[in-house]
């Protein structure tokens, strides 16, 4: 059976198929066609995706994403159509690029803080020989 959410969850927390693989415990082709629908998920594996993208088992399952949103108690206090997929696949994609502009953004202000960590410790040394 062919789960989308699978794939689009996988886009979504920018994981290589490689990663997923080896947390579900099996090669990349054999993840590649549990992902294309080619070969059928066993239901410890939709519960191990489920952990790791922090979701319930039956949302893997969905072939759409949808908008119910659910109390704590796990009711539904506001149901609306499914989206189309078209606008659900241009979310994925924006929301991917977003994700790598914010780690990208996070990865050039820790190299600032360690210049500026060196260019203090840098400073201090001068100091104390003066």
């Amino acid at each position: 059976m062919y789960y989308p959410q699978i794939k689009n969850l996988r886009i979504i927390r920018d994981y290589k198929q490689e990663y997923v693989a080896s947390y579900l415990g099996m090669s990349q082709p054999e993840y590649s066609r549990l992902e294309t629908g080619t070969r059928n998920a066993r239901a410890q594996e939709i519960q191990q995706l489920a952990q790791l993208y922090g979701v319930r088992p039956d949302q893997i399952m969905q072939s759409e994403l949808s908008l119910d949103h659910h109390s704590s108690a796990g009711r539904p206090y506001r149901r609306s159509e499914a989206v189309p997929k078209e606008i659900v696949d241009r979310l994925i994609a924006n929301n991917g690029e977003l994700l790598k502009t914010v780690l990208d953004n996070q990865n050039k202000t820790e190299r600032i803080i360690e210049r500026l960590m060196a260019f203090l410790d840098s400073n201090t040394k001068n100091e104390k020989l003066a």
